[in-house]
């Protein structure tokens, strides 16, 4: 066939069928009206999934979403969430702390205390590389007055991370419920 042109001059009519592999042998890939593909159910690893028009996702892993809507979230699995707590926690005459949280693989992380007693109570927070040698992080500068809450959220980051209490007045103890939150990195 010299001569002969075997390919389309006119380029919108230029057309192009794609197929998928399926167990039972090739199939066309679907569209909708508008040319967009349909997928049925999909796993994706991906930078940037630019819309998603509609259906369910299972799992999303390390996701932001800058604009849209999410009508219903099950569950986040990116984040773990770590609780400890020291109830009825007397404070003394002097600074004593509680027990060190390892916190070099947290994220997030805050004390909530709850003064139950009737007198003051001082508290800060304390950070630590070695678990020997601590540094005052978060220092207060008025005491939990009794029957109140405050929340400190530590400022620094180092390994090791504690609370040290004691009573506002000498001689005048107080009881502290201490809650320590913190997310997983």
């Amino acid at each position: 066939m010299p001569n002969y042109s075997v390919f389309n001059l006119q380029p919108e009519e230029l057309k192009i069928l794609v197929y998928g592999v399926h167990s039972t042998g090739p199939k066309p890939l679907l569209v909708d009206d508008s040319g967009r593909l349909h997928v049925a159910s999909v796993t994706v690893t991906a930078e940037t999934i630019e819309a998603i028009l509609a259906g369910t996702l299972d799992a999303v892993l390390g996701t932001t979403v800058s604009a849209g809507t999410l009508d219903a979230v099950g569950q986040i699995l990116h984040k773990s969430f770590f609780e400890q707590s020291f109830l009825n926690v007397v404070t003394g005459d002097t600074l004593t702390p509680l027990p060190a949280i390892t916190t070099g693989v947290l994220g997030l992380s805050s004390f909530f205390i709850y003064n139950a007693g009737t007198n003051g109570a001082l508290v800060q927070v304390q950070i630590s590389a070695d678990g020997t040698n601590w540094f005052p992080d978060v220092v207060p500068t008025s005491p939990i007055v009794g029957g109140t809450v405050s929340v400190l959220v530590p400022t620094r980051f180092l390994k090791y991370t504690r609370l040290a209490y004691q009573s506002a007045v000498t001689g005048l103890p107080t009881t502290l419920d201490v809650y320590f939150n913190a997310q997983g990195t």
